[in-house]
C-alpha cells in the first residue's frame, strides 16, 4: 500500500471529524503536504505555546512559530524529517487523542534511524 493509501485509511479506520479531503485541503492552504511514493505527510507550523485546540485545528493559521504539528504521516519514517523546510525547536502530534511535543533534533535523529517502510501512524496522529 502507497503512503498516500496508509495515510488516507486512517479516517476509514478510525472515527475523524472531518473527511481526508477536508484535512487535505486545509493542509493545502495553511501548511504543507509532501506526497511521494515513499512518504505522505500533512504538517504546518504553529506556536508550541498557542491554546491545544488551535493546534490541533487544521485551519487555523500562526503568523511565524517554533513547532512543525504533524497532522498525518505515513510512509518511510526515516525519510520525514527531510521533507520540514527548517528545523525548529519542536515537533507536535497528536496520539490516543493527546497532544504530544517532542525537541526537533531529537525527533529528526530517531525517525532517522527508522530504515523500513513502516508507517509513523505508530508514533503520530490519532484522530478522534
Amino acid at each position: 500500500m502507497t503512503p498516500y493509501l496508509l495515510a488516507r485509511s486512517v479516517y476509514e479506520s478510525e472515527p475523524c471529524a472531518r473527511t481526508f479531503e477536508e484535512d487535505l485541503l486545509a493542509h493545502l492552504y495553511t501548511g504543507y503536504v509532501v506526497s511521494t511514493p515513499e512518504v505522505f505527510l500533512m504538517f504546518r507550523l504553529v506556536h508550541s505555546a498557542a491554546d491545544p485546540e488551535q493546534i490541533l485545528d487544521p485551519w487555523t493559521i500562526f503568523e511565524g512559530g517554533d513547532c512543525w504539528h504533524v497532522y498525518l504521516a505515513a510512509g518511510d519514517a526515516s525519510q520525514f524529517h527531510a521533507h520540514f523546510p527548517q528545523s525548529l525547536q519542536w515537533v507536535s502530534f497528536e496520539r490516543k487523542n493527546r497532544l504530544r511535543f517532542r525537541r526537533y533534533r531529537s525527533c529528526a535523529s530517531k525517525l532517522a534511524h527508522h530504515g523500513n517502510r513502516r508507517s509513523l501512524l505508530r508514533y503520530l496522529p490519532h484522530r478522534s
